[in-house]
């Protein structure tokens, strides 16, 4: 056959095939196999820095996903090598298997909303962050329009004071948003149809001049739950690399995995205008906005009680008439974190008071939040002792049914046996 028709067949060129013809009288059939057949990879990994990442997989990235490992590889060791590479050697290593996909539920996206400080979606995620005995709550707040982290911060758990005062400090940085977005917990909202009195967060937005808007589904405000499994994975592998173990040392490391994540997963809004209000308020009167609220009626001593607590209203400034114009007037008593105040209710006058009975001992009401972490430990057979034990049970009033009290002592008589 002519080497212009062999070419033509075989689809190569006309010197190709005079090429090929040449290896074989020269060397047979073996001439015929690419040069590079047996040869390493021009691209392939040197033994040397193969042995180190596979030993680093071994030990300081164990379970890991292989984007994170990429990013850590290239900012902490110095070594740029491909999400594919470090996927493949996990393969080799029996680190990764391959899963099988699963139908999953589809759910219509929401578009975004267009400007930076719009709506403020908020979650906290119980979860085991940095120990491995105790669940701690990120408390965390993102952009919709931007999907960055505006504010995150870890608690011990999932309470109104705490994120009263994550609004409190958000409002200090970055002004008055437009709308928060939160499931329906009932830090947000009662699900009693006959109680209209709205909730100590209800009340704080309402003042700020914050819409406040409920998600039926978790699906709904979806950006956040999706951010919520981003960061157990990428703040744990985090916090395991830095080798945090306590609430302080993740607390100061946040602002840099914040950094990190905006720059990474951020986007640009479609118009560029910035949604927030500047706050021009004093920072004492959103303290107090930020704190809980509670109504309390002054009987004809002036006195009234709180937590178990009775506190008595000071008039030696006052006439006689002002004094009897406060019997049966309701007040306020704004309470954070036990720094309390008392205001006039109809007025917002601040009334001095002084505690009337030092020898009472004032107790705190527990939430279902903390109750739920107490559970938690004891099923993960976490040692508690008799003193953390009556922290639980010192209080005089609490939201505990008979079934959970019998749980319970069933569950510590298992702990102490």
């Amino acid at each position: 056959m002519l080497p212009k028709k062999a070419a033509e067949t075989l689809e190569v060129s006309e010197r190709k095939i005079r090429r090929l013809l040449q290896h074989y009288q020269q060397q047979g059939a073996c001439g015929l196999l690419h040069r590079s057949k047996n040869r390493p990879s021009i691209a392939a990994l040197k033994p040397d820095l193969k042995a180190k990442i596979i030993e680093l997989l071994s030990e300081r990235f164990l379970n890991w996903g292989p984007s994170l490992i990429t990013e850590y590889l290239k900012e902490h060791y110095s070594i740029k090598v491909s999400k594919e590479t470090i996927r493949r050697l996990q393969f080799e290593m029996g680190q990764r298997k391959t899963k099988k996909n699963k139908s999953q539920k589809v759910h219509p996206p929401r578009p975004r909303r267009n400007q930076y400080g719009e709506l403020i979606q908020i979650d906290g995620s119980p979860h085991h962050w940095f120990s491995r005995n105790r669940r701690h709550c990120l408390i965390v707040f993102i952009d919709d329009a931007t999907s960055q982290i505006m504010m995150a911060r870890f608690y011990e758990a999932e309470t109104t004071q705490n994120y009263l005062d994550m609004i409190h400090d958000y409002v200090l940085e970055h002004g008055l948003p437009m709308a928060m977005y939160s499931d329906r917990h009932s830090i947000f909202t009662k699900h009693d149809k006959e109680d209209y009195v709205p909730t100590q967060f209800q009340r704080a937005l309402e003042i700020l001049g914050i819409q406040g808007i409920l998600a039926s589904t978790p699906q709904a405000k979806g950006r956040v739950e999706r951010l919520n499994k981003t960061l157990q994975n990428r703040w744990v592998k985090a916090f395991e690399f830095h080798k945090v173990h306590c609430l302080e040392q993740a607390n100061a490391l946040v602002p840099q995995l914040i950094k990190a994540h905006n720059r990474k997963f951020g986007v640009i809004p479609s118009h560029p205008e910035n949604a927030h209000v500047p706050y021009k308020g004093g920072e004492q009167w959103l303290r107090m906005v930020c704190s809980e609220w509670q109504k309390r009626l002054l009987s004809k001593n002036l006195t009234f009680s709180y937590r178990s607590q009775l506190y008595i209203i000071q008039t030696e400034t006052r006439k006689a008439s002002l004094r009897r114009g406060l019997v049966n007037q309701e007040v306020t008593v704004v309470d954070h974190r036990g720094k309390i105040s008392v205001l006039l209710s109809k007025t917002g006058e601040p009334l001095p008071f002084k505690v009337f009975n030092d020898q009472r001992t004032t107790s705190t009401q527990l939430s279902g939040k903390d109750l739920n972490n107490f559970f938690h430990q004891l099923s993960r057979n976490v040692v508690i002792n008799q003193k953390q034990f009556g922290q639980y049970f010192s209080t005089s009033v609490f939201p505990m049914n008979a079934t959970k009290i019998f749980v319970m002592l069933k569950l510590y008589q298992k702990e102490l046996a």
